[in-house]
């Protein structure tokens, strides 16, 4: 299932490639629109077998987010990002429900 990420969690105090902790966005149950949030390890996780795709809206470009590594932590990017997280940073805080 393909879920687009229109916000995100963050904890500012982390070295940048782990200050992701979730992401998030909205989806349509029935007739209403619902608030998703999965965390960054988790996303990753289904990303990693197969089960889960997530992308991102960059202008006219919805490229999927990708599993990178930096010094043995993963974490997710967008394939436009050089070896940050940028464009996920760049997004909104996720909404608390």
């Amino acid at each position: 299932m393909a879920r687009l990420v229109s916000c995100t969690e963050k904890d500012l105090s982390l070295d940048i490639h782990s200050q992701i902790k979730s992401i998030g966005g909205r989806k349509k149950t029935g007739p209403n629109w619902v608030q998703w949030s999965k965390s960054q390890s988790a996303a990753i996780a289904g990303i990693e077998s197969g089960e889960e795709t997530y992308y991102v809206n960059i202008g006219v470009s919805t490229p999927n987010l990708m599993v990178a590594v930096h010094k043995g932590v993963k974490y997710l990017k967008a394939p436009v990002d050089n070896d940050t997280p940028a464009t996920l940073l760049n997004l909104p805080d996720c909404q608390r429900a």
